[in-house]
């Protein structure tokens, strides 16, 4: 580009030294012109008055100098036209080049332009695709943001309800709860006043059996051993009564609720149904016997009639004993 604009120069400013030359050389020409019309009107002038055959000789002499002088002139015009031409096309080529190479690096610069362009349209374009996948991906995201939101809204708004009806339930529960542990508290209450009844009736009944056992001993002689052996039995059944009395009282109310009514009736030999059994009066025990009533003849039966008083009594002691041990035993596994 530098050699180019140099050598631009260096061609204009030859072009303009070759126009200066013919300009020059033109007013050259033109004074000249001037002067040798002028000189040709005063000749023709001054030969009005001479000889004719002398001003045609000088004339004609005058006439081929001027003639000479303008070919000289006209060549001088030439030659400095025709450089100034050549000076002038040289400079016209040479900004022709000039102007083709500026279109030809304008027409690869437009060509890199269009591509470049072209690329930045594609660019564009595929930018735009991203950015419509983005979007799109975006209000995807969000709905489905906007949806979980919802449905843990709704869970919460479920899991709220949920809870407040298992408080509501929880407090109905507990109120029942307590209402059934107050109807189960007043339940074994009355159970171990029945029970505790029960015992001290038991104990008023090992009470009677023990004196009818010693006012039996005291009238019956011959039966002093069966009657020992029946004391040691009544006070084995009275020690096992105080163990069980010891029991029931350690023992917890919960434990009593199942039991204590059936334990009262199995210690007594009753059910709701039936009356407690009543004392059986013999021979032995009976008020005239024991003021000498009975008669010597009578001894025999008396002692067979307090045999079969003794002996049942005694079944049923080692009956109500058999009771109470399998009773101690179910509340020992309880």
């Amino acid at each position: 580009v530098k050699r180019s604009v140099g050598m631009l120069q260096t061609l204009a400013a030859a072009a303009a030294e070759a126009s200066d030359r013919y300009r020059e050389t033109a007013e050259l020409a033109k004074g000249k012109l001037d002067a040798t019309r002028q000189a040709k009107a005063a000749r023709s002038r001054a030969s009005c008055g001479d000889d004719l055959d002398r001003s045609g000789a000088d004339a004609r002499a005058d006439d081929s100098i001027d003639d000479s002088r303008m070919a000289w002139l006209c060549a001088m015009l030439l030659s400095t036209s025709e450089e100034a031409l050549r000076a002038k096309h040289a400079l016209m080529k040479a900004h022709e080049q000039q102007m083709a190479d500026a279109h030809s690096l304008l027409e690869r610069r437009a060509e890199e332009a269009r591509r470049t362009a072209a690329a930045a349209e594609e660019e564009r374009e595929a930018l735009r695709a991203e950015l419509g996948a983005a979007s799109a991906k975006l209000r995807k995201g969000n709905l489905e943001a906007r949806q979980a939101r919802t449905r843990e809204a709704a869970r919460l708004q479920a899991a709220r309800e949920e809870n407040a009806k298992l408080q509501e339930a929880f407090r109905l529960s507990e109120a029942s709860a307590k209402e059934e542990r107050r109807a189960e508290m007043a339940v074994s209450a009355q159970r171990e006043k029945n029970l505790q009844a029960a015992v001290v009736r038991l104990q008023r009944e090992l009470e009677h059996e023990k004196r009818a056992a010693a006012a039996a001993t005291h009238e019956c002689g011959d039966l002093q051993a069966s009657l020992s052996l029946r004391e040691r039995e009544v006070t084995r059944l009275d020690a096992q009564l105080r163990a069980l009395s010891a029991e029931i009282d350690e023992a917890p109310r919960s434990r009593l609720h199942s039991t204590g009514d059936e334990f009262g009736e199995a210690a007594h030999g009753i059910t709701p149904d039936r009356p407690p059994r009543p004392q059986l009066h013999d021979a032995a025990t009976s008020p005239h016997c024991v003021h000498g009533a009975c008669s010597a003849g009578s001894a025999d039966g008396f002692e067979q009639s307090a045999g079969r008083v003794w002996e049942q009594r005694l079944a049923e002691a080692e009956a109500a004993a058999t009771r109470a041990q399998r009773r101690c035993r179910q509340l020992e596994d309880a």
